[in-house]
């Protein structure tokens, strides 16, 4: 059997860190670095990086600049360039190198679900010494406890990792390798998908659409003499976050009073509204979209809804200083042994390929904005421009998902009351100003915020 070289198992070694990204800023260290890191001459490093010169790995040049890696590691797995990663001619590495990633998801944030199945194989194959396996739960602690590589959940359901710093500071990634997080600026988590509030409307059905809330209400008004219907799928959240801004900031703002009150005879007059979907259902109300039942929609962006309904079109909420996007996001655990294998997957998902699957189920609309300005723009131009003056006005919830729910427990017994004229408008502004601030409060302790 014959004896390998000192400089080819220098090369090999080399060559095995370059690929596994070891070395991604795109330069090998310097050969006086690596003869002390090989115990091995000037002569044996130099035949070794010869030999990745001849591969094409590396480019050496005659100035300051060093040996330059063609195809630094990560950098090379740019998934959005087809013609890269083939990694052919490197079975070697996978046969040897073996890493199972397992990938957990909120079951209210799913991405994708019925095509994940295909995307996880689809990656595989790009990758053959990389293993994802998948896992869902209900469990809304799971954040804390989970010691999966990979976590995908809403925004506000990741608000507790990101505070206790359980996941991955992504800045040297995004430094590195470029980032088209475009929308929001979180270092910690990525988003996959985005859903925007607007307004779904028959244009048939109304002569024109309303520039502010009041003209909403009024707008309800007339609906109901026609016997025509509106529908409302936003959560109280949403709507408390058009009608005062950051509800952290001015949830006891004085100024903020009418806005107020204009939100709780909104819900009101939808409460009242004695329509089966009109239960905040939404389900329910989905289907009477899609049936055509309703002339008027307020309801975070889906595209299945102005796909399949055909007299459907869209327009901005009125009157909104900033609109609240639901987000699925997805990061990396702090605690990951396989950080390259990680970030290649979560990239994956934020490739085009991905992102045009996205589109083709009609499922809310794609954060990437090459796909954005292309794809999506082609496929629901109607939306698309809706959409697209709204993107410099987005905001996401402070709130995390455990603390809505609970506050969810408070605030509607106290709206249904206000709605059977049990108290006054007022009092129930009052009486929701002290639940939801206590349970803020119980958050910010919760969560470090």
């Amino acid at each position: 059997m014959k004896k390998t070289a000192k400089y080819e198992k220098i090369y090999q070694d080399l060559k095995d860190k370059i690929l596994t990204g070891a070395y991604s800023d795109g330069k090998l260290p310097p050969v006086s670095e690596l003869t002390g890191l090989y115990g091995a001459s000037l002569l044996t490093v130099n035949n070794a990086v010869k030999l990745l010169v001849e591969d094409g790995i590396v480019s050496r040049s005659g100035g300051r600049s060093g040996t330059r890696i063609n195809q630094p590691g990560l950098r090379r797995m740019n998934l959005s360039k087809s013609n890269s990663n083939t990694w052919d001619g490197n079975a070697d590495i996978f046969r040897r190198r073996k890493v199972t990633l397992r990938y957990l998801t909120d079951s209210s944030a799913h991405f994708l679900p019925k095509q994940m199945p295909s995307i996880i194989r689809e990656f595989e194959s790009r990758y053959p010494w990389i293993r994802i396996e998948q896992d869902f739960t209900d469990d809304t602690d799971f954040l804390k406890n989970s010691g999966h590589d990979i976590i995908q959940a809403s925004h506000s359901a990741m608000l507790p990792l990101i505070s206790r710093r359980r996941l991955l500071d992504l800045t040297l990634f995004f430094e590195k390798f470029g980032s088209n997080n475009n929308f929001f600026r979180e270092k910690c988590t990525i988003p996959l998908m985005l859903s925007l509030p607007i307004l779904c409307y028959a244009d048939d059905t109304i002569d024109s659409l309303p520039s502010s809330w009041q003209d909403l209400l009024n707008l309800n008004q007339q609906l109901k003499k026609e016997n025509k219907c509106s529908a409302i799928q936003l959560g109280f959240f949403s709507l408390l976050h058009f009608f005062i801004g950051d509800i952290r900031e001015n949830l006891f703002d004085k100024k903020k009073e009418k806005d107020f009150i204009l939100l709780i005879e909104i819900l009101r007059d939808y409460y009242k509204w004695q329509m089966p979907w009109n239960n905040f259902a939404p389900s329910e109300i989905s289907s009477a979209v899609m049936s055509n039942k309703i002339s008027i929609l307020a309801a975070y962006s889906n595209s299945t809804l102005i796909s399949k309904s055909n007299n459907l079109k869209t327009a901005p909420l009125p009157y909104c200083n900033s609109y609240l996007a639901e987000t699925v996001r997805i990061g990396i655990n702090a605690d990951c042994r396989h950080i390259p294998e990680a970030w290649l997957w979560v990239n994956f998902l934020r490739s085009e390929a991905v992102q045009k699957k996205l589109i083709e189920t009609s499922y809310g609309i794609p954060y990437h904005e090459k796909v954005f300005n292309s794809d999506f723009k082609d496929k629901f131009p109607s939306l698309y421009q809706t959409v697209l003056p709204l993107l410099d006005k987005i905001n996401e919830p402070r709130i995390s998902d455990a603390a809505r729910e609970m506050i969810y427990h408070v605030v509607y017994p106290l709206l249904e009351k206000c709605f059977a004229n049990d108290f006054s408008a007022q009092s129930c502004i009052k009486s929701l100003r002290e639940a939801i601030n206590e349970m803020l409060i119980l958050d910010s302790l919760d969560n470090n915020f």
